[in-house]
């Protein structure tokens, strides 16, 4: 059996030459994707970017189309940090991967300046944070007293409905349940009512109820 024979499915045709690109798994530690130009052509595709494997689909989008189609979750930066992006093939680094950030879909509307809110790691908040566009400190964060805040519990927020009662935890480790809502009178910040309003607060101090903090 020659070695043509051995080898798997084309993934597509080289955007640089026209040439099948392969799966060669004899090149570097993990392989890569490459041409039948060879080292004439230089067309590569390492399989794995910015610590994430990259999925067959997304390589085969990458040399057929140019680009993915879909945002991929998981890689990270050089200081550890996680990101999502989409990929392409830049003609104008010699068909290189790169990264395509995307402006995140807004959830809703700012209640302190009327900008889009949108989805970050850690909260849903206000697009307009930077001080150039005028340092909007506006977020419903995503850890907020222990409770996980979803994305539709988040817009109902920002919709001007309360959310809950949900179970929460304070910071010296006590379970309650409490309401959240925004409270315009002290900076649209998102705020706890308590289910049980007789009941003694979880812990002595106030400052155990982060309110979205």
């Amino acid at each position: 059996m020659n070695e043509t024979a051995k080898r798997p499915d084309p993934v597509g045709l080289c955007p640089k030459c026209g040439e099948p690109v392969y799966y060669v798994a004899t090149i570097g530690k993990a392989g890569a994707y490459v041409c039948d130009g060879g080292r004439e052509c230089g067309f590569l595709i390492w399989p794995e970017v910015a610590h994430r494997k990259l999925p067959p689909k997304a390589v085969e989008e990458l040399v057929v189309d140019g680009q993915t189609s879909k945002l991929l979750h998981g890689f990270r930066s050089h200081d550890g940090k996680e990101f999502a992006a989409r990929l392409r093939l830049d003609p104008e680094q010699d068909n290189k991967v790169v990264f395509v950030f995307e402006d995140p879909a807004p959830i809703g509307k700012c209640p302190e300046c009327g900008a889009d809110v949108v989805d970050k790691p850690k909260s849903y908040g206000c697009a307009h944070w930077k001080p150039e566009n005028g340092g909007c400190g506006f977020a419903i964060w995503k850890d907020t007293a222990g409770h996980r805040v979803t994305e539709d519990e988040a817009k109902a927020l920002l919709d001007g409905q309360e959310v809950g009662p949900v179970e929460c935890r304070s910071k010296a480790g006590k379970s309650f349940r409490a309401t959240l809502y925004i409270d315009p009178q002290d900076g649209h910040r998102v705020a706890m009512r308590f289910e049980d309003h007789g009941a003694p607060a979880p812990d002595d101090e106030d400052d155990d109820y982060p309110e979205g903090e």
